[in-house]
């Protein structure tokens, strides 16, 4: 196994798919048996996934020379935990497909376990950096989790060996064996949990599953399967690299900063094909055009705009504000000025809701903010999907996460907080 640092960020893989870069006539012979290898306990692992991607005749020349020629060497590539110093991390190998199935069964089970320990590796050397540096102890707990669930998906195997044999063999008997996970990896990350959640064997492995999404989400801002699979075919086919460049776009600071603005305001939005709907949103200005973005979910557009308001008062959106305890059902008695202030903006932004604050309030907070972390995580794609015109601008307009002199976790914009315009509506919530 070959590992590589991209400490210039060229390449943002799903974390979660092992993927095959193969040549067309591999391509046309091996794809769809390693599609259902996603079926097997002993390759996934309970995690991974498996996908395979067609080379074309030359690599992205948008790649370091570098880069591209040691890629071009391995067959197999995919996206480790990112180091200490934050830069993108891949394992490489070549897969044999002329050997004979069981060393190939053997040898693919054995780098997936290569990858897990490679990963654990990378997750001590954060936990160490983090210890050095005093960093907050939020983050060396999910460090310690991490560590926990890729060693348990190294022990966790299948018992049914023989299985590629039987995929490549013509004359063997049709595999009737039960699906361990769909063959199909839906390309929306929800639609990812609902599917793959469902089908793990136990609460344990659910948790741990959730868990390492969460993770890629809110550490790693880690794409959408559909977006990484037209990210890896662009890295082979240099004629498919529209999404592999404007990706990277988004992590390269301008020359000159863009003129941004960000006014909370009502939107329009699409209901149906033919139908529209008017609705909380936000105006993004960039030098000079303007550009409305409807966030969706609740907890996306919560985390935006309190990121937006906390900004334009001076001060920050701390993750604690979503840990506190609601003593005394539907009663301000006791409650913490956090928790106040967030449903009063909850009840200015929605003041007829479908779900009451304290039911939506204590939701947020299971499973360790799992729905804020979702609700961030959504959040930056919304904004990347609706600035792809606009890649440049669209790291100023994300939230980003940040740890203060106290070591508490917060959010925020590099937007100055004069560039952020607050509606009437919302002056209460400025205190106002």
């Amino acid at each position: 196994m070959m590992i590589i640092v991209d400490r210039q960020k060229q390449l943002n893989y799903h974390p979660l798919i092992v993927y095959f870069m193969l040549q067309p006539e591999d391509y046309a012979k091996y794809a769809n048996h390693l599609r259902q290898l996603n079926r097997y306990l002993n390759y996934t692992h309970g995690i991974f996934k498996f996908r395979a991607v067609q080379r074309g005749e030359e690599y992205s020349q948008y790649l370091t020379d570098n880069l591209a020629e040691t890629i071009k060497q391995y067959n197999v590539i995919v996206r480790l935990v990112d180091d200490y110093e934050g830069n993108f991390n891949y394992a490489l190998f070549t897969m044999d497909f002329s050997q004979d199935p069981a060393l190939f069964e053997k040898s693919l089970q054995n780098f997936i376990i290569e990858v897990c320990e490679q990963n654990v590796k990378n997750l001590n050397e954060q936990l160490q950096h983090f210890q050095e540096t005093n960093e907050n102890e939020e983050s060396q707990t999910t460090t310690f989790k991490m560590i926990d669930i890729f060693r348990y998906a190294i022990r966790r195997k299948g018992t049914r060996d023989g299985i590629w044999r039987m995929l490549t063999n013509p004359d063997s008997r049709e595999l009737k064996l039960p699906s361990f996970i769909p063959e199909r990896l839906p390309s929306n990350i929800d639609e990812v949990k609902k599917s793959i959640y469902k089908a793990l064997p136990n609460n344990e492995a659910k948790e741990n599953f959730k868990f390492l999404i969460d993770y890629f989400e809110s550490r790693m801002n880690a794409p959408d399967t559909k977006d990484s699979d037209r990210i890896v075919q662009g890295t082979v086919d240099k004629t498919c690299s529209e999404k592999l460049i404007a990706d990277h776009i988004t992590r390269l600071v301008p020359e000159t900063r863009p003129d941004i603005t960000i006014a909370i305001k009502i939107v329009t939005t699409k209901v149906l094909k033919d139908r529209t709907s008017k609705a909380w949103g936000v105006e993004i200005n960039i030098n000079g055009e303007t550009i409305p973005v409807y966030m969706g979910s609740v907890a996306a557009y919560m985390v935006y705009v309190c990121t937006l308001l906390k900004q334009k008062m001076g001060t920050h959106l701390f993750r604690t504000a979503f840990k506190r305890s609601l003593p005394g059902k539907n009663s301000y008695v006791g409650r913490h000025a956090d928790v106040k202030w967030l449903e009063q903006v909850y009840r200015l932004l929605y003041p007829l809701p479908t779900i009451p604050f304290d039911t939506w309030y204590i939701k947020m907070q299971k499973n360790s903010c799992h729905e804020i972390n979702q609700g961030k995580s959504n959040s930056i794609r919304i904004i990347k999907k609706n600035l792809k015109k606009f890649p440049y601008a669209i790291e100023y307009c994300s939230i980003l996460t940040a740890v203060d002199e106290n070591q508490n976790t917060y959010y925020h914009l590099d937007i100055p907080a004069e560039r952020i315009i607050i509606p009437e509506e919302l002056q209460k919530a400025l205190g106002k």
